[in-house]
């Protein structure tokens, strides 16, 4: 018989808890159901209020799936009635889940449901004599699973067969004065005898396997006319403990079970709960562990019952206010799931036994030998604490200043004596007396790491001002040296008290004590010269972590620094202790990190392994002949190296949801059917990968760990084909807006706390699919049409070019035609008429009518010559050219530079013309807009006397070509279309300060 009296204590400072919301995904409002499947998904099922008979509303009432960071929901199948909640789970063995699903018409079906595909179906009960008013939860007794069905007032037993088929085992009636009906709450208890069945409408009672009743408990309480005070003798739940059924009556403390005397209920000894009124439910895993849970209004209570009495397991203050609870677990030895109708999911996880933690709120900074019973421990700002060496009892060690009760924060050192203790606190040095544990205090600047050379001084390091010494006996502090530039954050003596070796924001800094010479070592010599701690061991020299995470050894008679560590997550150093195996147990702000001794990593743990928090703390590591202490920001940890091992996990990446584009529907589709989507995976021998439309494509995958841990430790990676790795972070959710058509290997993995991959890589396998546009045989056709286009476009250039050509040619044909007509009128008419004007002016004797004529006359002939240089028949064009060029040298101020050659052989008339003209019309520019003192003139034949180079450069004031060819200057052009009658090129260059260039190269035939 089980007796419980006596309760244990609770580890609820231990537990990891995390609590999911509307704010998570969750929706839905009222918890009734819960359930893990096979791969560790939860389960969700309840009403939602949208969905009660008062409210009018099209929306299917729905399950979620939680995978550890997405909820997921899930309709139900429209059924005969609309379903107003779902209230029972059961999974079976085959992993599908048997739903009962409460309907607006207050009857129940069941329905079968798939986790892998997600697909539903309408679990078939048949009844020839009537109407199906309800069915109960499903029952498992000796591998068969039964159920009640109801029809009337009878109440029909059926066994479960293969094929979901229902075999009446036997069937009753109830004659309790009022109407009854039995519901996810009616409890059954089978043994190899009988049958118990109660519930909140009728009385417990017992059958035989035959149906026949054998006796009712309390049925009086259940009378109509009763009293009332009288209070229904029913079951709350029913829990099975070691191997035995117990049930929590309506209203009583004490735990029932089934008495071995008659059919009755035994009342076992001692109260199983102090609250009648608090919320209760119990849970049985696989392993038939259990777990009682209460809620009332001081919050969660989960315990469990023993031969040594009531065992709690954890209390807290979370659910207070007596909800409805929904408990579910794969193994109660590891977690479990709380969900309550506040709309809250909660998970709670048991640290492993090999890791214990303590003071779990508070930031945990310096631990050390007390006395040979106790240890003694100081926190960041929770005051002091004394462990017991052999039981690990925690008690308040409470110090006093001046009759008054203080807390010392962050204690960066304990140094214990036999009649005092020296610390510090903020500002002060302070000093315990251990036997009244009265403080006295010694203020002079924030203290950052201290130590006692001698048994009268104490040495200290401040920030940003001095090291100190502290004179224990005068009381009196003294300047060591000036550091105002440094930060200090740890110090160690070496063996012999002499030198005090010091942490800095800024380096290494070691101090003499008996010369008071110093020695500081920055970043020339230390790979990263922000130091955090000090570790000194006799075997591996002094220590020195950094904050990026770097071990830098410091061999005090070598003076050499040598990085023996660099932590691959950049992770701060908060202490190192060793092991007897020569491992190094390296405490950092981001796990425990275990090194063999060449220095290796060997394993990583964090709060998944059982870590009070992945952050450690300085100052708080401390090796005893049991084990090993660790403190965190949150927590100290406690454990036996030896025995240690880092948590396992079988988990494996699995595709949970795809969202695509459905050319069908012409709409966004959600695939969850994991049974279907594996299929596209490296999961599966004959992948079929998964089409992507052309339409749109957009994509959107959900994935997550089989068997998942709530810690939030892993992190999430992919890549596609073969490329490099993308981190997702800790969001196991990829989008790609939209995809270039073609086919994909989708590589998606999974990293633990150490950045170790989780199971293996999951390959998704993607064929995205071209727009018609996109075909070979569309491009064949865009690139004919493309070429007879081209081709049509590039004759008609060609033609318009000509034309173009044609037109220029013709119109500077026109123009030397005409400026030949002008030339000749001035010469033969203006000319001869100016001409026998001067004479008769000179007959006259009339000097002064002579002279304005003579110039007259000259001026015409110079026009004359202009617009047709008869000189080009004459003596050539290069002969023309230096005529050219003499007379601009004779009538202005340019210093000409001439070198022509004798080309006139590769030119006919008109090209000479042409040629001739674009000299002049460059030479002309230069007269009139350059203002230049010099001019260059060069007509020569190139290397290879394949083509004629003209180049006319001056020094004077240039121009802007862009500007000038924004105007469409018809200069430009006509100089352009002369050298390109010609057959060649013309290049351009202008500068305002540096002048005008001209260049034309023209080919010889």
């Amino acid at each position: 018989m089980l007796f419980f009296v006596q309760f244990l204590g609770a580890q609820s400072d231990n537990i990891y808890h995390e609590v999911f919301t509307k704010k998570d995904g969750l929706e839905i409002q009222d918890a009734l159901a819960i359930a893990i499947d096979d791969d560790g998904f939860v389960w969700l099922g309840g009403s939602d209020l949208d969905q009660r008979n008062i409210i009018e509303s099209d929306q299917e009432l729905f399950i979620q799936r939680f995978d550890g960071h997405n909820f997921h929901k899930f309709d139900l199948p429209i059924g005969r009635f609309k379903y107003t909640a779902v209230d029972h789970f059961y999974k079976r063995k085959d992993g599908s889940f048997f739903i009962r699903a409460k309907t607006a018409s207050n009857t129940a079906e069941l329905l079968v449901f798939d986790p892998v595909t997600t697909l539903f179906e309408h679990l078939p009960i048949h009844s020839k004599s009537g109407k199906i008013e309800s069915v109960s939860k499903i029952f498992l007794h000796r591998d068969k699973e039964y159920i009640l069905i109801q029809q009337g007032d009878v109440i029909t037993l059926n066994r479960i067969e293969d094929g979901l088929h229902f075999v009446p085992v036997f069937s009753f009636t109830l004659d309790v004065g009022s109407k009854y009906a039995i519901d996810a709450t009616t409890a059954v208890i089978f043994t190899e005898e009988y049958i118990l069945i109660g519930d909140d409408n009728f009385p417990f009672t017992y059958f035989d396997w035959e149906g026949r009743q054998l006796n009712q408990i309390a049925s009086a309480s259940f009378a109509p006319n009763r009293d009332a005070d009288i209070v229904k003798f029913m079951a709350e739940e029913v829990v099975e403990i070691e191997g035995k059924p117990c049930l929590f009556i309506n209203n009583e403390k004490a735990l029932y079970t089934v008495s071995n005397k008659g059919y009755a209920l035994e009342a076992l000894e001692g109260d199983a709960r102090t609250n009648t009124r608090a919320a209760l439910k119990t849970l049985n895993d696989r392993f038939g562990n259990h777990i009682i849970a209460t809620a009332d209004d001081t919050g969660l209570g989960v315990f469990k019952m023993t031969a040594n009495g009531r065992q709690v397991l954890y209390a807290g203050k979370v659910l207070a206010g007596t909800p409805a609870l929904k408990l579910a677990s794969k193994d109660l030895e590891k977690d479990f799931w709380v969900f309550t109708n506040q709309g809250e999911l909660h998970y709670f996880k048991f640290p492993p036994k090999t890791i214990k933690n303590y003071l779990t709120d508070a930031g945990l900074r310096r631990i050390v030998s007390l006395d040979k019973n106790n240890y003694l421990i100081a926190t960041d700002s929770d005051g002091w604490y004394t462990m017991n060496k052999q039981t690990h009892e925690l008690s308040p060690y409470k110090l006093t200043l001046k009759g008054k009760a203080i807390q010392p924060r962050y204690n960066r050192n304990l140094i214990v004596e036999n009649q005092v203790i020296w610390s510090n606190s903020a500002s002060s040095i302070i000093k315990i007396n251990r036997q009244d544990q009265s403080v006295e205090r010694f203020r002079r600047y924030p203290v950052a790491c201290l130590e006692r050379p001698t048994d009268s001084t104490i040495i200290y390091g401040t920030n940003r001002y001095n090291l100190m010494e502290f004179n224990t006996k005068s009381e009196l502090h003294r300047v060591l040296l000036k550091t105002d530039t440094l930060e200090f954050f740890d110090m160690v003596l070496n063996p012999e008290k002499t030198k005090a070796i010091c942490a800095t924001d800024k380096g290494l800094l070691v101090y003499n004590l008996k010369n008071k010479k110093h020695t500081f070592y920055d970043n020339k010599k230390l790979d990263d010269p922000f130091l955090l701690t000090i570790t000194y061991d006799a075997q591996r020299g002094y220590l020195l972590g950094s904050r990026s995470g770097k071990i830098i050894r410091y061999t005090d008679k070598t003076k050499e620094l040598e990085t023996v560590y660099s932590d691959p997550l950049k992770a701060g150093i908060a202490g190192i202790l060793f092991d007897d195996k020569g491992q190094w147990w390296v405490n950092t702000f981001n796990g425990l990190v275990v090194l063999n001794p060449e220095r290796e990593i060997l394993n990583r743990f964090s709060v998944t392994d059982g870590l009070s928090d992945n952050e450690g703390n300085r100052y708080s590591a401390l090796r005893t002949d049991k084990g090993m202490f660790f403190g965190a920001i949150r927590g100290l940890n406690f454990f036996d190296p030896d025995i240690l091992q880092p948590t396992t996990s079988e988990a494996q990446l699995e595709v949970m949801r795809i969202q695509a584009f459905d050319e069908n529907s012409m709409s966004y589709q959600e695939n969850y059917n994991r049974k279907y989507l594996r299929k596209s995976t490296n999961n599966s021998r004959g992948y079929q990968p998964i089409k992507i439309s052309s339409e749109n494509r957009s994509l959107e995958v959900d994935f997550a760990l089989t068997n998942m841990s709530v810690t939030r430790e892993e992190q999430y990676q992919y890549r596609i084909n073969g490329d490099q790795w993308v981190p997702l972070r800790s969001s196991p959710t990829l989008q790609f807006s939209n995809l270039e058509a073609g086919q994909y290997a989708l590589d998606l993995r999974s990293l633990n706390f150490a950045g170790k991959p989780i199971g293996k890589t999951l390959t998704l396998f993607l064929v995205v699919d071209n727009f018609f546009y996109k075909t070979w045989w569309f491009y064949l056709l865009i690139l004919l049409a493309s070429i007879g286009l081209i081709s049509w476009m590039f004759y008609q250039q060609r033609l318009r070019n000509k034309l173009q050509i044609q037109f220029a040619q013709n119109l500077l044909q026109s123009q030397e035609e005409e400026r030949t007509r002008i030339a000749k009128e001035l010469h033969d008419s203006v000319g001869q008429q100016l001409t026998l004007i001067k004479k008769k002016a000179q007959v006259l004797e009339d000097a002064e009518v002579a002279g304005l004529t003579h110039r007259a006359l000259e001026e015409v002939r110079t026009i004359s010559r202009g617009l047709y240089p008869a000189l080009l028949r004459q003596v050539g064009l290069s002969g023309s050219i230096e005529q050219l060029l003499l007379d601009v040298d004779e009538q202005t101020e340019l210093f000409v530079s001439v070198e022509i050659e004798d080309v006139d052989a590769y030119f006919n008339e008109q090209q000479a013309l042409n040629l001739y003209r674009f000299v002049q019309e460059n030479v002309t520019n230069v007269i009139k807009h350059a203002q230049a003192s010099t001019l260059l003139v060069r007509m020569v034949l190139n290397s290879s006397k394949a083509a004629v180079l003209v180049e006319i450069s001056d020094n004077g004031k240039g121009f802007d070509q862009v500007e000038t060819q924004k105007k469409n200057s018809l200069g430009l052009k006509t100089m352009q279309e002369r050298i390109h009658m010609l057959g060649g090129f013309f290049i351009l260059e202008s500068n305002e300060q540096t002048g005008t260039r001209s260049i034309a190269e023209i080919p010889l035939k």
